[in-house]
């Protein structure tokens, strides 16, 4: 497996193990993805209250949602987490 990640993608090995310490238990994956969450909503606040920087955070709030997509649960596994952001 490692040699067709290596083939498809810029990640490495060791971009592979930090993603896997990233969280040590489900609890802090729940926390970390509500606090992204929290972060993204806290993008399109600004993005009301200061319409002229839309242009300027659309790119921030593209990156972190498919950050958030990429470490969101497999909905085909069945041993997947229930929704992390409740």
């Amino acid at each position: 497996m490692k040699d067709q990640i290596s083939k498809r993608t810029i990640f490495n090995d060791y971009h592979l193990e930090s993603l896997n310490r990233l969280v040590k238990d489900e609890t802090e994956y729940r926390e970390f993805m509500q606090a992204l969450n929290k972060t993204r909503k806290g993008l399109v606040f600004i993005c009301e209250v200061r319409p002229e920087l839309k242009k300027e955070i659309y790119p921030q709030f593209t990156a972190l949602n498919r950050l958030v997509g990429a470490l969101c649960p497999n909905p085909n596994d069945p041993n997947r987490l229930d929704n992390p952001f409740h």
